[in-house]
């Protein structure tokens, strides 16, 4: 993992701050607000997170797939482009993977490198349309990329429900993969593909940081007339930047398929693509901070999830998530204005 700087330690240092400020303050308003003692709120948010073994694992096997997509989503935002089809992206990825791990048969060390391929590949082509529509037509990729996401849930459903179905269930989810296939358990919960995202950390470091594409992709981010006057073709960035993006996020729907559900189906992304888009822009969409950012907020969603058993609705971790994202916005929008 790169090597942080002091002032990327600083900004880490200060998200936590502020993000457990307003973790703290959300549950000291839960408590108030539907009469249950702040103790037993503290008690549970803990217990689930950091105060049982098990419970750190959990938030760790969250981190997982969350610090995948927030590396996908990253390149898209350095670019200047907002990728808010993580979700879509995702299942596409799981997709491709529950597909080829079902009907290839090939020994299991040639299926999972195919497979990957397939879904980085099938996540790529998926971002490339909104890409290709805001070079284009500059149609708003905000607009395109959240809409793409309806379809790919669609395509889910029939593809689930109908040629991969599980014959057992009556519900929209493929069979299961083969058990060669299944990633191990290091501790369960938590599954070895967690040291797939760590590996993923460097290689999305070195394409923004240390590569031609990626200085490319962060002039393009910094204003068109910057990329002009660099003699850089800011329409193709844009698709390259959502090619890569979208494949990233598709990654984590083949780690969803061989490391946790070890099948496809409609109801598993988690919603991680878009808790991601507030861990990249806590992390000011820098690849060696995602890792803080992702374990920070599966630290939140964890927490506030437990608090289900108190009576608390599941609408509340939406709530608390929601305010970490106002305040990355803000905070963004008061670092530029300052430059």
């Amino acid at each position: 993992m790169p090597i942080l700087k002091q002032s990327d330690l600083t900004t880490v240092l200060t998200l936590v701050a502020l993000v457990l400020g307003l973790f703290i303050v959300s549950l000291v308003a839960i408590s108030l607000f539907m009469n249950i003692d702040l103790g037993k709120v503290f008690y549970h948010v803990y217990e689930s997170t950091v105060g049982t073994e098990f419970g750190f694992l959990s938030v760790l096997r969250r981190t997982t797939y969350l610090l995948i997509v927030s590396l996908g989503l990253a390149v898209a935002f350095s670019s200047g482009v907002w990728n808010i089809g993580g979700e879509g992206q995702i299942l596409w990825g799981a997709i491709l993977a529950a597909a080829v791990a079902l009907l290839v048969a090939l020994p299991p060390l040639a299926v999972l490198p195919l497979a990957l391929g397939a879904s980085f590949l099938a996540g790529a082509l998926w971002g490339l349309i909104a890409g290709f529509l805001k070079a284009k037509w500059n149609v708003n990729e905000i607009v395109s990329t959240m809409m793409l996401n309806f379809v790919a849930t669609a395509t889910m459903t029939q593809i689930a429900g109908g040629p991969l179905r599980d014959p057992v269930v009556l519900i929209a989810q493929t069979k299961m993969i083969p058990e060669e296939l299944q990633l191990p358990f290091m501790v369960y919960p938590l599954n070895t593909a967690f040291l797939f995202a760590l590996a993923l950390v460097p290689v999305a470091y070195v394409l923004m940081h240390k590569s031609v594409l990626g200085y490319k992709m962060r002039i393009v981010g910094g204003g068109s007339s910057v990329a002009a006057a660099a003699g850089i073709n800011t329409g193709r960035m844009v698709m390259i930047s959502m090619f890569v993006s979208g494949g990233i996020c598709a990654l984590a729907g083949s780690m969803l398929v061989f490391g946790h559900f070890f099948r496809a189906q409609a109801a598993m992304t988690g919603l991680f693509g878009f808790y991601a888009i507030v861990s990249t822009l806590l992390g000011k969409s820098k690849p060696e901070l995602m890792f803080f950012t992702s374990l920070l907020l599966s630290f939140i969603i964890t927490g506030t999830e437990s608090l289900r058993v108190l009576g608390v609705p599941g609408s509340f971790t939406q709530l608390v998530v929601g305010l970490m994202f106002v305040a990355a916005v803000l905070r963004e929008f008061s670092s530029r204005r300052i430059k």
